[in-house]
C-alpha cells in the first residue's frame, strides 16, 4: 500500500511540474521578443582571447518576477568578473528598462529599444572607478 501510495504522490508531482513549467513560460508582452533565449546558456570567446589566456563570457537567461522580467546572469573565466541584469517594462516611460550589478562594484540603469534583430541600451553608469558614466550597446539577438 505504501509504495502504491508514494508512485502516486510521484505521479502527481511530475504532472503538477510540468504544467507549471508549461504555465510559467510565458513572458510579458514587451518581453516577447527575448522568448527564444529564456532557459539558455550562451557562451562567448573575447576577440582578444588566446590559446595561453583565454576569456569567455557565459550567459544565463531565465524568466522571472512572473514573466514580468528577464534575469541574465553572466560570469567571466568563471567568476573572474561577473553579473546580474534585470530587463522589464516601464509604463511610465514606455520602454524597456534594465538594471545590472557587477562584481566589480559598480552597476548600471539602462532604456533599451529592441530594433529588428538587435537589443539597444543606453545605460547611465554608477561607480565605475575607471570614470566611466555612459554606455550604448548593441547586443546582436541570434538563436540557432
Amino acid at each position: 500500500m505504501k509504495k502504491i501510495l508514494l508512485i502516486a504522490l510521484l505521479i502527481v508531482g511530475c504532472v503538477f511540474a510540468q504544467s507549471r513549467e508549461n504555465t510559467n513560460v510565458a513572458l510579458s508582452e514587451h518581453l516577447k521578443p527575448l522568448q527564444s533565449y529564456i532557459g539558455k546558456t550562451f557562451k562567448g570567446e573575447f576577440a582578444n582571447s588566446t590559446l595561453e589566456n583565454p576569456t569567455y563570457d557565459i550567459q544565463y537567461w531565465e524568466r522571472a518576477l512572473n514573466g514580468n522580467a528577464v534575469k541574465i546572469t553572466h560570469s567571466v573565466n568563471n567568476g573572474e568578473y561577473g553579473g546580474e541584469s534585470m530587463i522589464m517594462w516601464d509604463a511610465k516611460v514606455e520602454s524597456l528598462v534594465s538594471w545590472y550589478f557587477t562584481t566589480a562594484g559598480f552597476y548600471t540603469q539602462a532604456t533599451m529599444i529592441i530594433e529588428n534583430d538587435k537589443l539597444v541600451s543606453y545605460e547611465k553608469v554608477t561607480g565605475n572607478e575607471n570614470g566611466i558614466t555612459k554606455v550604448k550597446s548593441t547586443t546582436q539577438l541570434i538563436v540557432k
